[in-house]
């Protein structure tokens, strides 16, 4: 039984990694979760953007640091960005390169949505 426990948490370990997972955006431009602008605004157009996010060393070591950095491209064509969402996943890709490197390597697919706004 100790046997069994001991293997299961091995895989366990070796399977899951910590990441902590930050976006900046250094705009000088409002990015909201939400639509609570102070002002009136007219959508100018949707966001629907994805990336590929790479580590190295169990996820504690980030090949692309710029987290935020489409949200900053999609900023600039706008005065703000509202219902903005960040969705986060693995794929069965991912699950491989991360498990067959035991996790020397990781990558994690993120999608982006939201508002690209102009003031009225």
């Amino acid at each position: 039984m100790r046997t069994l426990l001991s293997v299961c948490l091995a895989l366990v370990v070796l399977t899951c990694g910590c990441a902590k997972i930050t976006y900046e955006v250094r705009s000088d431009k409002p990015v909201l979760l939400g639509t609570q602008l102070a002002r009136d605004h007219q959508v100018v157009r949707r966001i629907d953007d994805a990336k590929k996010g790479v580590w190295l060393l169990w996820l504690l070591l980030p090949l692309n640091p710029e987290r935020g950095q489409a949200l900053n491209e999609h900023a600039a064509q706008g005065d703000a960005l509202t219902d903005v969402s960040i969705h986060e996943y693995y794929s069965v890709v991912d699950f491989l390169i991360q498990n067959l490197s035991r996790g020397i390597v990781a990558t994690l697919n993120e999608d982006f949505d939201g508002n690209v706004v102009k003031y009225k």
